[in-house]
């Protein structure tokens, strides 16, 4: 027949194919199809926005450890904040846009974790090596 097998035969052969599927914990797990996948994928983006929202409050924590260290006024202090906030400004409208038309949610979100990652070890490594300006580059990335 032109145009391939029929439909009916197709069906018939993966029918007795003696491969079935696994039904183990780690199959289910691993099979993107599966509902616990999807549970596991949910579970994992909750907490994606958990660890940002940490991470953005970290130095509220560090507050007076920083300005003490650092040697630095409430003005200066106050700069990690807006170095933050400035990101924000234009990416909401273009993030927006490159999630939707460009990357996809799955690309998006491992490039939004990774973002999220750097600006976080930028802003520790600031921290770690008393420096203010590396301090503000990771909360500028971390926006």
């Amino acid at each position: 027949m032109e145009g391939g097998p029929n439909i009916q035969e197709t069906e018939d052969s993966s029918s007795s194919s003696s491969e079935e599927p696994h039904p183990g914990c780690v199959y289910s797990c691993c099979n993107p199809r599966g509902t616990l996948h999807r549970f596991v994928a949910l579970i994992f983006m909750c907490f994606l926005g958990f660890g940002s929202y940490f991470c953005y409050d970290n130095p509220a924590a560090l507050e007076d450890h920083i300005k003490k260290d650092l040697h630095l006024d409430t003005t200066h202090y106050a700069m990690l904040y807006s170095m933050y906030s400035w990101p924000n400004v234009v990416l909401c409208f273009l993030g927006g846009f490159l999630i939707d038309r460009v990357f996809g949610i799955r690309l998006g979100t491992s490039l939004y974790m990774g973002l999220t990652l750097l600006g976080q070890v930028l802003f520790a490594g600031g921290v770690l090596f008393d420096h203010f300006w590396v301090m503000c580059a990771g909360r500028f990335v971390f926006g």
